[in-house]
């Protein structure tokens, strides 16, 4: 095994005898319903990309505050979403202990960090404990592939030509809720790292984001009215955006751009509008 590291478990057994025959049915199964190819890099002997994009998704959708590290409420109530049991305080305070032994900035003065989190993660992977990390995956709605299942995305839903879609009041007290907690300068404004922020729990973000940032630098900032009404022009356009040929026809000439470069936030929605008018099929692959 030391030699063919792709080899994930070796067992000796005798079919005459029937010794360990068990163990082998047990790592059988065990290699179909938790696999391990999805998670771990051989090469690098570490979790794979889209493992740790994953693992960053369920650490910001856990982080609750957003200060960046998992205090110990916000670690208990992981454990009980996932695994139907509270940790016991002498539990965490055992763990942020050996998380802090192995990786120093995996615990700050708030709690477990992201580097923290992937480091118990990879523990238990290299322990052999894949039903841990596919347990934590699977609760978070991430199927074999690393990829959010069909029956856990929302559907968008569907109107007639001449029917608009509008936030509820509950979406927009959600949206200025969400607004304020990203607008950490207090400037009632969100700059392009914040805008960040708001993205980094989308699976497959980039597609969006990179066209988002660039009416964001474009204006500065992005004020809480435009984030509105971004949510509202998008929603049904939103799975299928990060997979379309934005630098192709038509979506290329769809919107003019700045000497730099630059999308403004008019022509982004432009780009958004080209693309609702042009299919009628949307899809949540993407996301």
């Amino acid at each position: 095994m030391q030699q063919f590291t792709e080899i994930v478990t070796c067992v000796e057994c005798s079919a005459v005898t029937l010794f360990q025959v068990p163990e082998v049915f047990y790592f059988a199964l065990k290699a179909v319903l938790h696999p391990v190819d999805p998670l771990f890099d051989y090469k690098r002997h570490g979790l794979t990309d889209p493992c740790v994009r994953a693992l960053r998704r369920i650490f910001i959708l856990c982080d609750q505050d957003m200060d960046g590290a998992l205090n110990d409420e916000e670690l208990n109530e992981f454990q009980v979403k996932c695994f139907n049991a509270a940790l016991q305080p002498s539990e965490i305070v055992k763990v942020k202990s050996i998380v802090q032994q192995k990786v120093p900035d995996g615990v700050n003065s708030v709690g477990l960090t992201f580097p923290g989190f992937i480091y118990v993660h990879n523990m238990f992977l290299k322990k052999g404990r894949t039903e841990t990390l596919w347990a934590v995956l699977r609760k978070f709605g991430y199927d074999n592939d690393l990829k959010l299942r069909d029956d856990f995305l929302p559907v968008p839903s569907m109107h007639a030509s001449d029917k608009s879609v509008e936030l509820t009041c509950e979406a927009v007290e959600f949206l200025n809720d969400i607004f304020q907690l990203l607008d950490t300068d207090k400037d009632l404004t969100l700059r392009p790292a914040e805008v960040d922020n708001l993205f980094d729990t989308a699976p497959e973000r980039q597609g969006l984001l990179g066209l988002l940032l660039t009416a964001s630098i474009e204006y500065s900032l992005l004020e809480l009215a435009n984030v509105s009404a971004l949510y509202v022009l998008c929603w049904e356009v939103l799975c299928n955006f990060a997979m379309r040929p934005w630098n192709n026809a038509p979506y290329k000439d769809a919107a003019e751009k700045t000497d730099m470069g630059y999308i403004s936030l008019n022509g982004f929605l432009s780009q958004v509008l080209t693309l609702y008018f042009s299919s009628s099929t949307f899809t949540i692959d993407g996301y």
